[in-house]
C-alpha cells in the first residue's frame, strides 16, 4: 500500500493552484457578513492608539452587540478568553478604552456597549494615501491583476517613500 504523500502527489500542484487563486465574486455574494459601521472600521484601523488586544477586544464586543443588532453585548469577563486575553489582562483593558471613553462598560450586569465617539464622526481622518488606495480598488479594472505584463505589475509596486526631515 502507497503512503498518503505519494497518492496526493499527482494532484498537490492542481490543488495548490486551487487555494491561490482569488474567491469567485460569486462566492462572496454567498457569504455571510456583519455590518460593521464604517465609523468605527476606520476608527479600528486608523487611530494608531490602539493595542492589538484593545483591537481584538473592540471586534469581540462589535461582534456581539452590533453584529446581534443590539446597542449593548452581555460579555462576562471570561467570555474575552475566547479571543486570546489573558484572564488577568481584561480588566485592565476594558478599563483603559472605558477611560478612552471608546466603550461603556457595567461590570455588574456584564454589559459592553461601544460608545458614540467610535460610531460618530471618525476620530480620524484617513490620510490621502488611504484616499488613493480606495481609489484604486473602486475603479473597475480592465485586466485581472495575474493577467498583466509583467512591465505594468512591476509599475503597480508601492514606490519607496522619502522620509519626512
Amino acid at each position: 500500500m502507497k503512503p498518503v504523500g505519494q497518492i496526493l502527489k499527482p494532484y498537490e500542484k492542481k490543488l495548490r493552484k486551487r487555494f491561490n487563486t482569488p474567491v469567485e465574486l460569486e462566492d462572496i455574494h454567498n457569504l455571510e457578513f456583519l455590518r460593521l459601521p464604517l465609523p468605527l472600521l476606520n476608527a479600528i484601523l486608523f487611530l494608531h492608539g490602539f493595542t492589538k488586544r484593545q483591537i481584538k477586544m473592540l471586534l469581540f464586543i462589535a461582534r456581539f452587540s452590533i453584529g446581534c443588532r443590539r446597542s449593548t453585548a452581555y460579555l462576562r469577563r471570561c467570555d474575552f478568553k475566547e479571543i486570546g486575553i489573558d484572564p488577568s489582562d481584561i480588566t485592565s483593558e476594558l478599563k483603559r478604552l472605558q477611560d478612552s471613553n471608546f466603550i461603556g462598560w457595567n461590570p455588574s450586569k456584564d454589559t459592553v456597549w461601544i460608545t458614540r465617539k467610535l460610531l460618530g464622526n471618525s476620530p480620524t481622518k484617513p490620510s490621502k494615501k488611504v484616499g488613493e488606495i480606495l481609489t484604486r480598488n473602486l475603479v473597475k479594472h480592465q485586466h485581472p491583476v495575474g493577467n498583466l505584463p509583467t512591465s505594468t505589475r512591476r509599475k503597480q509596486h508601492c514606490k519607496k517613500e522619502k522620509p519626512n526631515r
